[in-house]
C-alpha cells in the first residue's frame, strides 16, 4: 500500500476520499476508479430518466443514460479539484449524472425531430385547410416552406417553429421547455420567418393566406 493511501482524506468520509485519490492517480489504479465512476453515473443517469420519462423504451433509456454518464464522467473529472467533501462524493458526482441525462435527452429530442414533409403533416404546419391541399398552389407552397425550414433556418428556429405550429405550444410553454425568455423566442420566430420569406421569394413564391401562421 502506497504512501497516500494512509493520509487522513480531506474529503470527509473514507469512501469519498478514496475515490478522489483513486482518481487523481496514474495508470490502471485510475483507470479502474474512472470505469467504476461511469458505471455509478450511468446508473444514477439511467434512474433519473426512468423516473422522468416512464413511458420511453428501456433500450431508448439505456442508450441516453450511456451518452449522459460518458459527458458526466468527463465533466466530474474537470472539476475534480472543486469537491470539498460537503457531500459524499457519489452524490455530487451523481448532480452530473442528472443534469447531463436531461441535456442528452433534449438533444436526442431536437435530433429526432424532423421537418415534416407528408402530406398530412403539410396541413398541420399550414393550420389545416382541406382548400390548400387541394389546390396545387398551395400544396406546392407549403413543399416549399417545409424545403425553406430544412435548409434556412437553424436548428433553434426549426425547433421553435415546429413546436408553436406543428405541436401547437404555447409561447410561454415553449419558452420554459427551451429555457429562454418569450421575449427571445419571438425574436427567434421574427427571425426564422424573415428567412422563410426570403427563401419563398428566391423560389418565385409569395406566402400568404393559411400560410401566414408560420410565414
Amino acid at each position: 500500500m502506497d504512501r497516500e493511501s494512509h493520509r487522513a482524506p480531506p474529503w470527509g468520509d473514507a469512501d469519498s476520499g478514496r475515490r478522489v485519490l483513486e482518481l487523481r492517480s496514474d495508470g490502471e489504479r485510475r483507470r479502474r476508479a474512472v470505469v467504476e465512476l461511469h458505471t455509478l453515473l450511468v446508473r444514477m443517469a439511467y434512474t433519473s430518466l426512468r423516473s422522468s420519462y416512464p413511458a420511453l423504451r428501456r433500450d431508448d433509456l439505456e442508450e441516453v443514460a450511456l451518452e449522459a454518464a460518458d459527458e458526466a464522467a468527463v465533466r466530474v473529472l474537470a472539476h475534480l479539484d472543486d469537491f470539498r467533501g460537503a457531500s459524499r462524493f457519489t452524490t455530487w458526482a451523481c448532480r452530473f449524472a442528472v443534469r447531463e441525462a436531461e441535456v442528452a435527452m433534449r438533444r436526442r429530442r431536437r435530433h429526432q425531430r424532423e421537418v415534416p414533409v407528408e402530406p398530412s403533416v403539410l396541413v398541420d404546419l399550414a393550420g389545416s385547410g382541406t382548400s390548400v391541399v387541394r389546390e396545387h398552389e398551395g400544396a406546392e407552397l407549403l413543399r416549399v416552406v417545409c424545403e425553406g425550414m430544412a435548409d434556412a433556418l437553424s436548428p433553434r428556429q426549426r425547433e421553435v417553429l415546429l413546436a408553436l405550429v406543428v405541436d401547437g405550444r404555447s409561447p410561454e410553454e415553449v419558452a420554459a421547455l427551451l429555457e429562454t425568455t418569450t421575449g427571445a423566442l419571438y425574436k427567434c420566430v421574427y427571425d426564422a420567418r424573415g428567412k422563410l420569406r426570403g427563401y419563398l421569394e428566391r423560389n418565385g413564391l409569395t406566402p400568404g393566406g393559411e400560410l401566414s401562421v408560420v410565414v
